[in-house]
């Protein structure tokens, strides 16, 4: 049955018939708004007797792109900060739909040098695991301002548009619903148990169009918090409606997706430029974190001292971290266990005198980060 002004206003169908991805969801037949009589009606040109619109996902990220299908914006702002020669050879590698270790180091490398050893290895191994491309806005390092104003720590994200990809990779999908959008009062009512007046709450409806299957996925946004690219067109209804797709997505195509790794709308993210080198100025004011960070070592050291307790902790997690992104394994403290297995066997590989940890040195806690980097623990 055709949709009726009852569930969509003449306005929303206006805007799904403009959107040529909007289509049948039984034919895939396009779409047209009729007089129904008593109101308008968004009907199937084809046969109006079926029911539900069909969104397929976009492919096409980079409208005007200049060099290799790198954006003239991006690429000309990896120019200014890169110099010619080195935009040149991120250019080639760009369009690779597959990076190896050695290119994603690479670009990840040029691209966040600042970061932290780790991040920049969970960054690699995503890529090469994934076969995700930084260049096309699937994968970011951003650093944030540490909130007690000392110094900034790094968080990898990923980027809405790499879900999609991988999500795609199992099989075509569609939007259904005219979704991803706001709930209405009887969605919430329903999901949520109330009408929430102070978050945006989203929904967003999946079908993959092998088998017909659906999932569904919310998203939450507080409306007084105003999300990083609003100059840009963001709002805070996109970022709701982003968690809901993320979710969804995660329900359609049960672990396939990178977890515990933030979810943002490339569209409206850039590449963050955090301090001048030689003066340490922020250039760009950046958003603050949740994130606790951890503690600083003040005192100095030499290259033989034992490690501090407060690095044993930092060690801890990045050997998390490195096991969730390398392994693939969801849970913390598996996948902590799982690595510290692989330190055991390199520090004996070594010929280091090591029981635990806490008896690393600094040269071999560099050497072993070093390890983490190129993936070889």
């Amino acid at each position: 049955m055709p949709i009726t002004e009852t569930a969509m206003n003449y306005e929303d169908m206006q805007a799904a018939i403009a959107n040529p991805q909007n289509v049948c969801q039984e034919c895939s037949g396009r779409l047209s708004i009729a007089w129904g009589g008593d109101g308008y009606i968004l009907r199937c040109t084809h046969d109006i007797t079926h029911k539900g619109i069909s969104r397929e996902p976009v492919t096409n990220y980079f409208p005007g792109s200049h060099v290799a299908g790198i954006p003239k914006k991006e690429y000309g702002e990896l120019e200014s900060k890169h110099g010619t020669e080195v935009t040149t050879a991120l250019a080639q590698i760009q369009s690779r739909a597959i990076l190896n270790k050695e290119q994603a180091t690479f670009l990840v490398q040029t691209l966040w040098g600042d970061a932290p050893a780790i991040e920049k290895a969970k960054a690699v191994a995503l890529c090469v695991n994934y076969q995700l491309n930084p260049l096309m806005k699937h994968v970011y390092l951003v650093g944030y301002r540490r909130k007690d104003g000392n110094g900034k720590d790094w968080s990898m994200m990923l980027g809405i548009q790499a879900n999609r990809l991988i999500a795609s990779r199992q099989g075509r999908f569609s939007y259904i619903d005219n979704s991803p959008r706001l709930m209405n009062e009887e969605e919430q009512k329903s999901i949520f148990g109330d009408v929430s007046t102070s978050d945006y709450r989203a929904i967003c409806k999946l079908r993959d169009c092998t088998d017909d299957t659906t999932a569904q996925g919310y998203g939450v946004w507080p409306k007084s918090n105003q999300p990083k690219g609003t100059d840009k067109g963001n709002t805070p209804q996109n970022m709701a409606f982003v968690r809901a797709e993320r979710q969804a997505l995660d329900r359609l195509r049960p672990g396939e997706m990178p977890q515990n790794v933030e979810v943002i709308d490339a569209d409206y993210e850039e590449v963050p430029i955090i301090a001048n080198k030689e003066t340490g100025e922020i250039i760009e004011v950046l958003p603050e974190t949740d994130v606790i960070p951890e503690p600083e070592v003040t005192e100095k050291h030499t290259d033989g001292d034992t490690v501090t307790e407060a690095e044993v902790e930092e060690l801890k997690v990045a050997l998390a971290d490195y096991g969730k992104v390398k392994h693939g394994i969801a849970d913390r403290k598996d996948a902590y266990s799982r690595v510290l297995q692989g330190v055991g066997v390199f520090c004996k590989a070594q010929e280091w005198q090591v029981k635990a940890l806490k008896d690393l040195n600094r040269d071999q806690l560099r050497t072993l980060h070093q390890a983490l980097n190129d993936g070889k623990i």
